[in-house]
């Protein structure tokens, strides 16, 4: 099972906002200071972390985290090194194709750590599917990220890492991925032509001019 926890080799905070909807949807956000008791998590509360030893774990006990325009989200101050895998937050969900445009996966890590501008490691991805909007804008604004995480990610939904590492002005590489499929939010009604290959350079013209 994987685990997230976060330290701090400076000293430093975090904490976590959950907006209210997403506890009616049944997201259950648990923290432990051992990684072994684990409690359940009030939005707000405020965790230092002052000796470089500390570790603050979170997880969730639902299969999703953040849907239908409502998110749960971290908030950071110092220094914050994440360590583990961000699927400790969707209860260690192993992703699959079916999971692609399933409307609870839909940006499950949307704007998870955005505007995070003390985190300086981000933890692991292990996602070989990523599903619909599944990273929009997890790390933007994360301008003190050095290093991309560790992915395994193959095949993408649509929209799937839209502005993933928008403003991470401090990135010294780009993420390591071996992409194998794409799906591309594209509309072809307009393509549509009485004569066949009319329809067919239309279509061309609009995927790669």
């Amino acid at each position: 099972m994987s685990e997230l926890y976060f330290m701090s080799d400076t000293g430093g905070s975090i904490k976590m906002i959950i907006e209210y909807a997403l506890e009616e949807l049944g997201v259950n956000i648990e923290v432990s200071t051992d990684g072994i008791t684990y409690e359940t998590y009030y939005s707000g509360t405020e965790y230092t972390i002052s000796d470089p030893t500390q570790k603050i774990y979170f997880r969730n006990t639902l299969n999703t985290l953040n849907r239908h325009n409502n998110k749960a989200y971290f908030v950071m101050t110092g220094s914050i090194q994440a360590y583990g895998d961000i699927t400790a937050m969707v209860n260690n969900k192993v992703f699959t194709e079916e999971d692609m445009h399933d409307s609870e996966m839909n940006g499950c890590f949307w704007r998870l750590f955005q505007d995070c501008t003390s985190l300086t490691r981000a933890p692991d991805i292990s996602m070989e599917y990523v599903p619909d909007s599944g990273l929009n804008a997890t790390f933007t604004g994360c301008t003190n990220l050095v290093n991309p995480p560790n992915m395994n990610a193959k095949y993408f939904g649509q929209l799937a890492c839209s502005g993933t590492f928008k403003d991470c002005t401090s990135l010294i590489k780009t993420p390591a991925l071996d992409i194998r499929t794409v799906t591309m939010g594209i509309s072809l009604l307009d393509c549509a032509d009485s004569d066949a290959k009319r329809s067919c350079d239309k279509i061309y013209d609009k995927i790669f001019l």
